[in-house]
């Protein structure tokens, strides 16, 4: 997993994008998601609980903080 930020100071926010990589043969799937700060402070979308990461995929999330 690796994370970059940017600043939007337009927004006056933070916009950080997560990469998910399996580099494995079998598919994955996420057990736990967890947004530091959490509701309220930062809103995190497109990756969650459950979801399948399929072989040699990549997943991309975003954070709003």
């Amino acid at each position: 997993m690796t994370g970059t930020q940017t600043c939007v100071a337009a927004a006056d926010h933070w916009l950080v994008t997560w990469t998910v990589t399996n580099r494995t043969d079998q598919p994955h799937t996420v057990g736990a998601v967890t947004a530091t700060p959490g509701a309220g402070v930062s809103v995190l979308s497109g990756i969650a609980v459950g979801d399948v990461i399929a072989p040699r995929a990549v997943v991309t999330a975003t954070q709003r903080v």
